[in-house]
């Protein structure tokens, strides 16, 4: 509503007679209170509330006198500044987090590849020795068997010089067959390489030793340049030589 009529008494009570009183012009001024009275309620049940506090949405900015919205205005910069000013740092802090965080991850990148490299060296290594384990193994088996060739090779070469020397001069000679250097004395036969059981020498003389004589190689019939082939005569052993030759100490 417009603004409620303004009271102007109209009637002078103090110009009656004591004894006379207008009742009506009473009855007017208390009208003319009751409209005034009643339009201030009005308006002001508009822009109040209940409880005494403004309602909302009364106050505008036009309604601010000018001091005070410079006065928020200058408050209100501030705070948006300040604001600003934290959300930029939190945005630096958060690129120089992702950035950490890129470097990180590029270092755990690296540090898999390295891992994955060296479990492919380790697996390779494994294999690796696993081969060689294998490759011992066979040269192992390789060696054994080759030992074992070079065994019965010796003991079939030795037992070829045996019979070589039992053909040639007779059972009764392998009597004087010596297996080392060490072993032989002056008289017996050195066989190179062989081990001679004395149990497997046969037609041995009961009577030991037999009187001592030396046969030419001229006295033995039939002995022939191949008997004499791998036979060596010297004083002093020999340093060295192949399965099945025969060394004769004078």
């Amino acid at each position: 509503m417009a603004q409620p009529p303004r009271f102007q008494r109209v009637k002078d009570f103090g110009a009656d007679y004591p004894d006379q009183t207008d009742n009506q012009a009473i009855n007017n001024e208390l009208d003319a209170v009751s409209q005034t009275t009643d339009g201030l309620r009005k308006n002001l049940a508009k822009i109040q509330r209940d409880d005494g506090e403004l309602r909302d949405g009364i106050v505008t900015k036009n309604a601010l006198a000018q001091p005070l919205k410079q006065e928020l205005y200058d408050e209100f910069s501030q705070n948006v500044t300040a604001a600003v000013e934290t959300a930029q740092q939190a945005a630096g802090d958060a690129n120089t987090a992702a950035g950490a965080a890129a470097v990180s991850a590029a270092n755990a990148g690296a540090a898999e590849t390295a891992a994955t490299s060296a479990a492919s060296v380790a697996t390779a290594a494994a294999g690796s020795a696993q081969a060689s384990q294998t490759a011992a193994a066979a040269s192992e088996s390789a060696a054994h068997s080759s030992a074992g060739i070079a065994s019965t090779a010796a003991e079939t070469a030795a037992a070829d010089a045996v019979a070589a020397v039992t053909g040639s001069f007779g059972t009764a000679a392998t009597h004087d067959v010596a297996v080392s250097p060490a072993d032989n004395t002056a008289g017996r036969v050195l066989v190179v390489g062989a081990i001679i059981p004395w149990g497997q020498v046969s037609e041995t003389p009961a009577d030991y030793p037999p009187a001592k004589h030396v046969h030419t190689l001229a006295q033995i019939e039939g002995l022939g340049n191949a008997a004499t082939a791998n036979i060596t005569t010297s004083t002093e052993a020999p340093d060295g030589g192949d399965d099945g030759d025969i060394w004769l100490q004078v």
